[in-house]
């Protein structure tokens, strides 16, 4: 802590303090931080102190509380910038603008899908890391839609008819 000061500045502070003021600068900083250590101890243990610490826990318990809703907030937000990144991103993809992505642009959105892009350096790689799993994630999705069952005209007229009746 006293380390940028000159000896000189160490010896006026000894003196202050009421300190011997003999010694290389090491004795002399070790000197104060003895000092202050066994003031700090005394102080604290002063039944003074201990009340008036006391008295203030409520409030340090309050801004603690309040520290933390601030934090979540924060949290939240930045969880909602990145999700409307990632919405703007997945508009590039889908238009097939990959070239106008950015680095971090690909990499949120490799996140988003869980691709490991640890070993990749170049945005030519991540986008054929892109592509390639693209391209599995479109089969996947293809087969998926296959599988769905399609309704009938019928079924899919009493499916409306219920959804319009629900919002009224």
């Amino acid at each position: 802590m006293y380390t940028k000061l000159k000896k000189i500045e160490l010896i006026q502070l000894c003196e202050c303090l009421n300190l011997d003021t003999t010694g290389t600068k090491k004795v002399l900083m070790q000197r104060i931080n003895d000092n202050v250590n066994d003031n700090n101890l005394e102080f604290m243990q002063n039944p003074q102190f201990v009340q008036n610490s006391q008295s203030i826990e409520p409030e340090i318990d309050s801004i603690f509380e309040d520290n933390k809703l601030i934090n979540e907030q924060n949290n939240e937000f930045e969880q909602s910038l990145k999700n409307d990144k990632l919405k703007i991103v997945k508009q590039k993809i889908k238009e097939n603008m990959l070239n106008n992505l950015s680095i971090s642009e690909l990499k949120l959105y490799l996140d988003s899908i869980n691709i490991n892009y640890n070993d990749v350096l170049e945005k030519k790689e991540l986008l054929d890391l892109l592509k390639q799993n693209c391209n599995e994630l479109q089969e996947e999705i293809q087969e998926e839609i296959q599988e769905e069952i399609q309704l009938s005209i019928h079924e899919l007229r009493n499916a409306r008819l219920n959804y319009f009746n629900n919002l009224k």
